[in-house]
């Protein structure tokens, strides 16, 4: 379809073409009026008997107006074909034209992807360094949590009952440090004045107390339910001096009672965490303790008793008393005194239904 300026054009060189129509039109006439005048004299000299002739063709002029109509019609023809060469010439420049924009426009979409995949690879570099100082701050908050950690416990009380004096009266879980390692422990506010540290508990039957020296040196369980702190733990607690220790039963008639003692510790890993002389007892469960004094604490893999009986204790040939043999849930067991014993307060035949071992500093 031809726009409204090639109409344009079109109409004006159709008039350009009439126009100089008309005036070779007017040439021709011109043409043949001479040419008339000329025949004209010619007649008139024949008639007067000159022999001189204009020559002037009577048979075909080589102007006629067919010929000029022929003229025409090819320099219309090639008009026509120069406009159309000319709006074809004009199709192929538009052509290349948007083929040149389109060349531009992939070469810009090219440059854009280029620096598309730097920028994704200079925010891959940034994300990697951002989570490299992210490790590092982490690791150095780490560190900074530790050192916190570590001036606290330097600033910790020893036991359970230096606790109680700064006007702490709940039952609970502490933090203590008695020597150069700090850990949680559960103290008992409650009994007898408070400020007793709980080593050991049995109440339910929910956790294993036949395991290996491994475990019972560093301890296992719950503080909250049934638990051992440690024997390393407690050589810590025992080894600054004396201690009261103070165990509670209650057997499978809910009959409860209690040992105390005045002098309580025990030694450490070098003398296989031997049990000092206990001393001076007083209560209603009866004396079952003492007679394991100056005996070396021992478990399955390590003692014959230990392996009969179940449980880790200062076994002597073989007990008087395990507060750490297996649980019977009803107090009954098997016969071969595998329960929770202290035979002042139960017999050979039943297990005792719950256990409680604490110290304190003396009074």
């Amino acid at each position: 379809m031809r726009t409204k300026s090639e109409n344009n054009q079109s109409s004006s060189f159709r008039d350009y073409l009439l126009d100089k129509y008309r005036r070779r039109r007017g040439i021709i006439r011109q043409r043949r009026q001479t040419d008339r005048r000329k025949q004209d004299t010619n007649v008139y000299l024949k008639r007067r008997g000159n022999i001189k002739f204009y020559s002037v063709s009577t048979t075909q002029s080589p102007h006629s107006p067919q010929d000029d109509n022929n003229f025409l019609k090819k320099q219309l023809e090639l008009c026509l074909k120069i406009k159309e060469t000319e709006s074809r010439l004009s199709t192929v420049e538009q052509l290349l034209h948007t083929q040149k924009i389109a060349a531009d426009e992939k070469n810009r979409s090219e440059t854009l992807i280029t620096n598309l995949a730097k920028t994704e690879q200079l925010l891959e570099n940034h994300q990697k360094r951002i989570q490299e100082l992210t490790e590092e701050v982490r690791s150095k908050d780490l560190k900074i949590t530790a050192l916190e950690k570590s001036l606290d416990d330097r600033r910790l009380v020893k036991n359970c009952k230096e606790i109680q004096e700064q006007g702490n009266h709940a039952s609970g879980v502490y933090r203590v440090r008695p020597k150069l390692e700090a850990f949680d422990v559960f103290c008992d506010m409650e009994t007898r004045g408070g400020g007793w540290t709980v080593f050991q508990r049995r109440v339910d039957g929910s956790q294993d107390f036949n395991l290996t020296w491994t475990e019972y040196k560093e301890g296992f369980g719950n503080l909250r339910r049934e638990f051992w702190l440690g024997l390393e733990h407690l050589h810590q607690l025992t080894a600054s001096g004396s201690n009261q220790l103070l165990v509670e039963l209650v057997d499978r008639n809910f009959s409860k009672a209690y040992a105390l003692y005045d002098r309580f510790n025990i030694a450490g890993e070098g003398k296989s965490y031997k049990l000092g002389a206990v001393t001076n007892y007083r209560g209603t469960a009866g004396d079952s303790l003492s007679y394991h004094n100056d005996q070396s604490f021992s478990t399955r893999e390590k003692d014959t008793c230990a392996a009969h009986h179940g449980g880790g204790w200062w076994f002597h040939s073989c007990l008087y008393s395990n507060l750490n043999g297996v649980y019977f849930k009803g107090g009954v067991n098997s016969g071969r005194a595998q329960g929770i014993n202290w035979y002042t307060f139960s017999t050979d035949g039943f297990s005792l239904l719950e256990s409680k071992m604490m110290i304190r500093p003396p009074q």
